[in-house]
């Protein structure tokens, strides 16, 4: 059974999250992270294809992020990757992480109690 859990600090567990969006030129999927202490997202890009590739890529791309390591060195504290469900690989998924002193975790639960406020908001904007 998942455990709901609690942050104590900024940056303890990020949700990441894909949303899928139709367009004219067909569907699309944002990628963010998303911190569950703050609800800050780090946008890790738009892609037209949801696929294990691309999940891992859009994990590398949120260890790319400057800002996300800068605080993250500040801090000198792990952080939790928190992923709803995935097929990729979670040891691809940890080798990718671990080198800014991440980890990752599969919880729904807790996934959604950090990205649904953020997607309540995209819904209620998107109207």
């Amino acid at each position: 059974m998942d455990q709901l859990l609690l942050a104590t600090y900024t940056l303890e567990y990020l949700a990441f999250v894909s949303v899928k969006m139709n367009t004219k030129q067909g569907p699309v999927f944002l990628y963010v992270a998303i911190d569950a202490l703050t609800g800050y997202a780090f946008n890790l890009g738009v892609h037209p294809e949801y696929s294990d590739t691309i999940i891992l890529k859009m994990i590398y791309e949120l260890t790319e992020i400057p800002e996300l390591i800068q605080r993250l060195e500040q801090q000198g504290k792990p952080f939790t990757l928190v992923m709803e469900n995935t097929d990729a690989p979670l040891e691809s998924i940890q080798n990718i992480i671990q080198y800014i002193n991440g980890s990752v975790i599969v919880n729904k639960p807790y996934n959604l109690f950090i990205s649904n406020p953020f997607l309540d908001d995209m819904r209620k904007r998107l109207k």
